[in-house]
Formats: structure tokens, C-alpha cells, sequence
């Protein structure tokens, strides 16, 4: 992690706590590192509109703790998600998190990419490549089984 369980629980934890103490609620909860060794203390937080699970968390243990707690936003890895990822690749990591999260009884989450400008390519294949992974992503996420 980027920051040990011990700083966070010491110096972290105690102010998100606060805030979700003062308004009821945390709306989103954010942590651009991965949040595994943390799980068990954000499923402190009785009202959590949204979670995120970013590149560098295991995408299971989240759904593991929160399938009952909170919709996920699943942020998929930038460079094995989009810039080296196949079409094919692509598909097989979105029916491999579909399956994941449905065995979890994950029932809500959204999938984000982050584009990360691929180097070969000049923007407007970026771009292209980028509305593709959308198509792909409404044709495997939204189909039912």
C-alpha cells in the first residue's frame, strides 16, 4: 500500500470518520492506492453511496466486503486494460469480473478506464480505441445471461 495499515488507522481513518460522523454519510469513498490491507475498516462506515476500487486493489476482495454495502466503481488497470489490451483480452477481463462479481452477489457497480494516451498512437486512434472498449463494455456488462 502506499501508505501502512497502522498511518491510516491512526492518522486517516479517525478524520474519515469524523466526516462520516458529521453528515450521516460518506457520498464516495476514493483512495488511489489500493485499499486491500484497509477493507475492514472502511466497512466501518454505515453509509457509503459509492466505493472505488482502483487499478491497484483486488477488485474481488472489494466486492467480497461491500456486495451488500455499496455500488462499486471498478476502476480497471490503465496499460493492461487499454493501451496492451486486445479487443478479445478486453472482453475476456469484463466476463471474468462480470462472473466474479455476480458470484460475490456484487449488484451494482460501473467499470471506469482512465485513458492513458497510448504512445504509438496518434489521439484519434486513442479516441477510437476508447469508443470501442465502450461498445464492448455495454455488449458484455449489459447482456443478461
Amino acid at each position: 500500500p502506499n501508505i501502512s495499515p497502522k498511518i491510516y488507522r491512526e492518522q486517516i481513518l479517525p478524520w474519515e470518520q469524523k466526516i462520516h460522523d458529521v453528515y450521516g454519510n460518506l457520498v464516495y469513498y476514493h483512495n488511489c492506492g489500493p485499499i486491500d490491507a484497509f477493507l475492514h475498516d472502511i466497512t466501518t462506515f454505515k453509509n457509503l453511496d459509492l466505493i472505488h476500487s482502483g487499478p491497484f486493489s483486488d477488485y474481488r476482495k472489494v466486492g467480497e466486503h461491500f456486495h451488500e454495502k455499496a455500488p462499486i466503481e471498478l476502476h480497471l488497470r490503465p496499460e493492461q486494460d487499454f493501451i496492451t489490451c486486445s479487443e478479445k483480452e478486453f472482453e475476456k477481463r469484463l466476463l471474468s469480473i462480470k462472473e466474479n462479481y455476480s458470484e460475490l452477489g456484487v449488484q451494482s457497480y460501473c467499470i471506469r478506464v482512465t485513458t492513458y494516451k497510448h504512445p504509438n498512437l496518434p489521439t484519434e486512434q486513442n479516441l477510437l480505441k476508447l469508443k470501442r472498449w465502450c461498445e464492448i463494455s455495454n455488449q458484455v456488462l449489459l447482456q443478461k445471461k
